[in-house]
């Protein structure tokens, strides 16, 4: 089951990770200005381990926030449906009032991005949700460049490995004994 979780967060935080990025690319199709570009951390290219990790805790502090929450609702109200719906409003609004630019593209998107989390949560449990938003958080946050020839080229490859390496290694204990793919 916590190979499952892995992968179902690594699947999560990918389709979060592109809803995301469409936020960045419909707005011009409809004559809006595209919002300003996440500026990246000069210690990406420097000190690779850290940012490897580093968003694993607002990963898991994010999760347990909004888990507590649904919990602490879902024992007052009595009513699952009523504490999912006001757990979704309290992160959109919360997500909503971080975002400087705000317009229509951005409510869709972050509604949509809360209510897969909230599903994930709701159906996979925690481990698959705070996998899924590290996975988000991560994937919108590094320095990603295709040109391996620059000197940072090496940093991106390594960037570009860890996602696959913990999804690879969600995919290896879901598996667990089971020789049914053959021998990989």
């Amino acid at each position: 089951m916590v190979g499952r979780d892995l992968l179902i967060g690594a699947v999560l935080g990918v389709c979060l990770t592109l809803l995301l990025q469409l936020g960045v690319v419909l707005p011009p199709l409809f004559g809006r200005p595209s919002p300003l570009p996440i500026l990246t951390w000069l210690g990406a290219f420097t000190n690779v381990p850290y940012h490897l990790l580093m968003e694993f805790v607002p990963a898991i502090r994010d999760q347990l926030l909004w888990f507590f929450l649904l919990f602490l609702l879902v024992l007052f109200f009595r009513r699952e449906w009523l504490a999912s719906i006001l757990v979704f409003s309290v992160v959109l609004i919360y997500f909503l009032v971080q975002e400087p630019e705000l317009h229509i593209f951005w409510v869709v998107l972050l509604g949509a991005t809360v209510i897969a989390s909230l599903y994930v949560t709701l159906r996979f449990g925690l481990l698959a949700a705070a996998v899924g938003s590290f996975f988000c958080y991560y994937l919108y946050q590094i320095p990603l460049s295709l040109n391996l020839s620059a000197w940072y080229g090496w940093q991106s490859l390594v960037y570009m490995l860890w996602p696959i390496l913990l999804a690879g290694a969600g995919f290896s204990i879901a598996r667990g004994e089971n020789p049914s793919l053959g021998e990989i």
